[in-house]
């Protein structure tokens, strides 16, 4: 009987995974064969393979809707993702070299932040650092720079590194796990605009058992998440290697930080700011010597971000105050980007740093000067002037070996060797670009990042090419090619390595000292590089303009063998001899086309007449009308040959016009269509397959949302094409300095003490003010107290607010709306809810993001952070109203009216509530009416009620009345104080003179010693010494207004009490109601049922009371029975009672005994199981240390 045929899976995931290889083993025939489309099968028959999306094409029907509900479910699915991309356009106004991005590295003390910064300097810079004060700006790649700044532990420091942040890396310690630190910068980085977050965990090799380890990094991940957003990243830093992060993890952090793209906040794009990153006092020296404390010139350098930093601007300095700028000057770039080049790695000359805060670079910047500054080691001796005089041997010898201008490194790089005869010799600085190029491409495959981010940065820097002149020390020129010779000028710098790593090198070791010796060496090369450069150019010239054809054999031949891009086996192929100078020279002009003449196209009659005006011969006045038709260029052809030149002695630059501007133009266009398909990108995302989404082509939006994008990138472009063709100055006198330049602030009549108390651990900012934040005035917030805030706020109870630029201490009035629209005050804030504050202080734009604290006390341990809220509305007044119950008791009292007293004043006041609605306590209503005259008494009101009312009801009406806000405002300078590290120097100093005992709370007297809070924070001082004022924060002793709750506990008082306010027991008296009294003549005409039945009281007692009980025989019987039974049961009683009383005894002496055993039984048990467990936890800990 004949078997069951094979029927093969027509789907499923065998049949995918089979049509997947089929399909791949088609393509890679396809690939070989030229483009086929036809795959043969094992009968025989050529079957064509199609892709999913020609099925779909060819077959609708089989891709068609199987469930409606199913469809409902993808078309809502679809819907609701497309409402979320939906939001409001940003526009990106990201300049052409954007200022570096701020890296911030926050966590508290002792977590690894100084290490982590040296680690990712010494990747990106190749540097050891031994400060980290300052930023720290590093080249983080070919596009891309990055300012390293340590978040200081001060609570302001906090405050003000969380408004500049672009990303922000949480270091926690995985041994201890997170701190309230980190989670209060959360809070200040979700209110100034939440940056990118990434987490790095660090103290990982505290864990010895690897299961203990992987929950640990389980449950740290998982609660970040919680607080960042799900799927947030985080690195995990094992140990220290040499007192650095391996170098593996560190290249991943690096490559992350490469890539991010930061979004654009809404402040700071509205705002200018400036980080600044060096400080200068220019005060005459004699004006500080006749009045050390005398107002600083002061001036600030650093990077423009945000918005334009426009002239005359006034700014806020972060810790001390607002002021003018007096002088805007824009300086060269101390941190400028690499050249654009072809390279896949930064060099190590373009790998620069720049902080002067931690004494790094040799460059500093001035308004008018640049000062180089040269190490010891590098400083050379001067030559002798003085014709015919000699020096000794030592300095002779000494003198020769600085002017060889070169290292034995560089001479080894130097150096060649030729493999075959007559081959090209190879430079040893070829090998080190290869394996460098292949060992950061073998590192990169192995890491968490993908290349495709690597090579989107790279193309980032694919435009033109510019030459630049003048930044720093040294000058850096190349070459401007024109369009048609990108392709060439790429293909040269890329393959020229031989050239480039010899003569840049030594540009770099020189720069502008560049002596003569040097130049003479580099002169004696010449003739070497100009072989390589030549030999390897010709082909590439000869392909690109007259495609592979136009050359033999043996050029193509040649070209591939010379190329980097070739494998490592054709390293070792024999080169001919067109590789030296000699075969260069002899060899024919490559960069002319070889035309092979066609002798057979100019046989016919006509041919010879149509070109032979073109000659001597010919008819020179039709050439000259030819030469008329043709339009003519001002500035000639050579211009669009030969571009830009520039004169290397004078640095002067010619010609390059027209060129300039339209790489201008060409330049804003780039721009506008990066910005177009950053948005699309940003709108999309990633796709489902974790590929970036790549946008379609759309000639006309199909959208409002992409018709607003469109319409706000396409004005924007044009506003900057407007503004790139005024004349440099006119742009900056009308829209200021652009972001990413580098700039002085010269400031006037700055404070003393904020050059005395400076600190680089801590980052000046100085924030730009709109014309609207200069005043002051009353401002309404929705507040909320934070949820980890231990006590609710009181009213009018001082707190320091953060927002904007700007940290001031102010006094908030709490209060509610009502339905009616009037705002009503509270006493506290609501629980669990938001509730309004109005507060008075300067003003900020509506929206904007605020944080409360009640102290800046680093040595709390509670929650720090107070409250959170925006800004909804300023005015120059307050309409807050408060409840006021009035209350009076009645003076006379006529049936349903009465007149009260003490609820009035004045009859002026009573005439102000006339028509008032009043009430009692029992529930009477009634209405004031007006004014009575009573002898002897004013404010007496005539009112009326809806009954009687009674002497003892208390008569009371509601009233409104405003509250006035306290115009208090004080701004929180801590830049303008001593430093925290002072203070606790101080401190320790009067703690050994015995003269300062710290104390938190107060702990009784102490003889000699007053209790308060002073210079040195709060504690037991000597009587008479530290009167200052002063608190006990670790912000540098901040002066501000204290709580009145904490001035009563300093000073050691009580509340005040108020005995009226005093809940009081109440009693209540029983109440005594006379008895009815109805007159004789009512009663006599009162029926007999409706007749009082009342018996008067009898005066004696009646016969019944008074009358004897003699018992008879009988009774006498029983009566003595009854006794003698009682006393039977008496006298057992006593017995029992007797009995119960020894045995009592008996026990007592027993007691102890049994006491006695009965904790030796329950000493031994402890004994027994104290041991069982300390045997299993000894057993745990060995399975854990296995």
């Amino acid at each position: 009987m004949a078997g069951k045929a094979h029927r093969a899976r027509k789907a499923g995931a065998k049949a995918k995974k089979k049509k997947d290889k089929k399909l791949k083993k088609h393509e890679q025939q396809v690939s070989g064969d030229g483009g086929s489309s036809l795959a043969t099968s094992s009968g025989g028959r050529v079957k064509k393979i199609l892709t999913k999306e020609q099925q779909r094409i060819n077959n609708p029907k089989a891709f068609g809707v199987k469930s409606s509900l199913r469809a409902r479910q993808n078309r809502a699915r679809q819907a609701d993702r497309e409402q979320k991309r939906l939001h409001v356009p940003v526009l990106d106004k990201t300049p052409d070299e954007p200022p570096p991005m701020v890296v911030l590295v926050h966590g508290p003390p002792g977590v690894g932040k100084s290490t982590v910064i040296k680690s990712l300097v010494k990747h990106y810079a190749r540097q050891n650092i031994s400060d980290t004060k300052g930023p720290i700006s590093v080249i983080s790649g070919k596009s891309r720079r990055i300012t390293l700044i340590e978040c200081p532990k001060t609570l302001t420091g906090m405050i003000d590194a969380s408004k500049v942040a672009d990303l922000v890396l949480l270091v926690i310690d995985g041994n201890f796990g997170f701190e309230m630190e980190t989670f209060e910068f959360l809070n200040l980085l979700q209110v100034h605009g939440f940056p990118k977050v990434m987490g790095v965990l660090t103290h990982l090799d505290m864990y010895k058992s690897k299961d203990r380890l992987k929950k640990v990094k389980k449950g740290l991940k998982a609660r970040f998440w919680n607080e960042i957003y799900e799927g947030a990243k985080l690195f995990y830093f094992s140990g220290l290697i040499n007192g650095k992060y391996p170098k593996r993890e560190v290249l991943n952090l690096a490559r992350f930080i490469s890539v991010q793209k930061v979004r654009p906040l809404t402040w700071r794009s509205q705002h200018p700011y400036v980080v600044a990153d060096r400080m200068e006092d220019i005060t005459p020296p004699d004006v500080i010597h006749a009045d050390p404390k005398c107002d600083r010139d002061v001036c600030l350098y650093g990077y423009v971000r945000g918005s334009n930093l426009r002239l005359q601007s006034r700014v806020h300095v972060a810790g001390a105050g607002d002021y003018d700028v007096m002088e805007v000057s824009e300086l060269p770039d101390p941190c400028p980007l690499p050249e654009k080049g072809h390279r896949k790695s930064l060099s190590d000359k373009s790998r620069l740093i720049y902080a002067p805060m931690a004494n790094l670079g040799n460059l500093t910047y001035d308004k008018d000067a640049t000062y180089i500054d040269i190490p010891d080691w590098k400083v050379q001796f001067s030559g002798s002037k003085v014709p015919g005089q000699t020096d000794g041997s030592g300095e002779q010898m000494v003198m020769d070996l600085q002017q060889t201008g070169e290292t034995v490194d560089e001479k080894l790089n130097q150096s060649s060797i030729q493999l075959f005869t007559g081959g090209r010799s190879v430079l040893a600085g070829d090998m080190d670009d290869s394996d460098e190029s292949g060992s950061e491409s073998e590192d990169y495959s192995s890491g968490e990042s993908s290349s495709d981010e690597e090579g989107e940065e790279g193309d980032m820097d694919g435009g033109r090419a510019q030459s630049e002149e003048g930044k720093g020390s040294r000058i850096r020129r190349r070459a401007v090619f024109t369009e048609d010779h990108d392709q060439v000028k790429g293909r040269a710098f890329e393959s020229d390595s031989d050239y480039s790593d010899g003569s840049e090198d030594e540009m770099e070791q020189g720069g502008s000292f560049l002596s003569a010796e040097a130049g003479a060496q580099w002169k004696d090369r010449m003739g070497k590089n100009i072989a390589t450069i030549f030999s390897t150019r010709a082909s590439d010239i000869m392909n690109l303009v007259y495609g592979s054809s136009g050359a033999n054999a043996s050029d193509e031949s040649d070209s591939e063998s010379d190329s980097e891009d070739g494998d490592d086996l054709d390293f070792f192929k024999p080169v001919g001899a067109q590789g030296t100078l000699s075969a260069l020279y002899e060899s024919d002009d490559c960069s002319k086309y070889r035309v092979k003449l066609d002798e057979d196209a100019w046989r016919e009659d006509g041919d010879f007449e149509s070109i032979r005006n073109r000659f001597v011969t010919g008819d020179w006045e039709a050439g000259n009308e030819r030469g008329e038709l043709r339009p003519q260029d001002d500035s000639g052809s050579d211009s669009e040959l030969y571009g830009d030149f520039e004169d290397l002695e004078s640095g002067e630059k010619f010609g390059g016009e027209n060129e300039d501007k339209e790489e201008s133009e060409l330049a804003i266009r780039k721009a506008a269509k990066k910005a177009t398909f950053d948005e699309d990108y940003d709108a999309s995302g990633p796709t489902t397959d974790g590929e970036a989404a790549v946008p379609e082509e759309k000639e006309d939006p199909t959208s409002y949302f992409d018709m607003i994008k469109q319409d706000m990138n396409e004005k924007y472009s044009r506003a900057r094409a407007e503004l790139d063709a005024m004349d440099p100055q006119m742009r900056v006198t009308m829209e200021g300095y652009r972001p990413g330049s580098y700039v002085r602030l010269r400031f006037s009549g700055m404070p003393y003490e904020l050059v005395k108390n400076f600190d680089p651990t801590s980052p000046l900012v100085v924030g730009g003010l709109l014309n609207n934040e200069h005043a002051v005035g009353l401002m309404r917030f929705r507040l909320k107290r934070h949820r980890w805030h231990k006590k609710i706020l009181k009213n009018k109870d001082p707190l320091i607010f953060s927002m904007g630029w700007r940290r001031f201490q102010s006094i908030p009035v709490y209060n509610l709306q009502d339905v009616g629209g009037r705002y009503r005050m509270i006493k506290y804030t609501p629980e669990h809810m938001h509730c309004l504050a109005t507060v008075y202080g300067p003003l900020a734009p509506l929206n904007t993001g605020l944080v409360a604290f009640q102290t800046l006390d680093a040595s709390k341990a509670t929650w720090r952070i107070s409250a959170t809220g925006t800004v909804l509305d300023f005015d120059h007044s307050s309409k807050i109203m408060k409840k006021l119950k009035i209350v009076g008791t009645p003076l006379k009292i006529n049936r349903n009216t009465a007149f009260i007293e003490g609820m009035f004043n004045s009859d002026l006041e009573v005439a102000k509530f006339e028509g008032a609605g009043i009430k009692t306590v029992s529930g009477i209503r009634g209405t004031i009416k007006k004014a009575c005259k009573v002898p002897g008494k004013k404010g007496v009101a005539r009112c009326t009620f809806e009954d009687k009312i009674l002497y003892k009801d208390i008569v009371f009406t509601r009233s409104w009345v405003q509250v006035e806000v306290p115009r208090f405002y004080n701004q929180i300078g801590e830049k303008l104080l001593t430093a925290p590290s002072s203070l606790s120097a101080a401190a320790n100093a009067a703690k050994e003179e015995n003269k300062f005992i710290p104390c938190k709370a107060f702990e009784g007297g102490r003889e000699g010693y007053v209790f308060k809070t002073g210079d040195l924070g709060l504690g037991y001082y000597l009587d008479g010494s530290h009167t200052g004022e002063g608190g006990t924060s670790d912000d540098a002793s901040v002066p501000i207004m204290k709580t009145v709750a904490q001035l009563r506990r300093e000073e050691n008082l009580g509340a005040p009490v108020n005995r009226d306010s005093l809940y009081t027991p109440i009693e209540r008296v029983k109440r005594v109601f006379n008895p009815l009294q109805v007159p004789a003549k009512l009663q006599a005409a009162l029926p007999y049922s409706s007749k009082p039945k009342l018996e008067k009281k009898r005066k004696r007692k009646t016969l019944e009371a008074r009358r004897a009980v003699v018992p008879s025989a009988s009774e006498k019987k029983a009566y003595t029975l009854m006794q003698q039974l009682q006393t039977i049961r008496n006298d057992k009683a006593a017995k029992k009672r007797a009995k119960r009383a020894e045995a009592l005894e008996r026990a007592a002496k027993r007691k102890p005994k049994e006491e006695a055993w009965r904790e030796e039984l329950k000493k031994a048990e402890r004994k027994r199981r104290y041991t069982l467990q300390g045997q299993a936890a000894k057993r745990e800990q060995r399975k854990l240390n296995r």
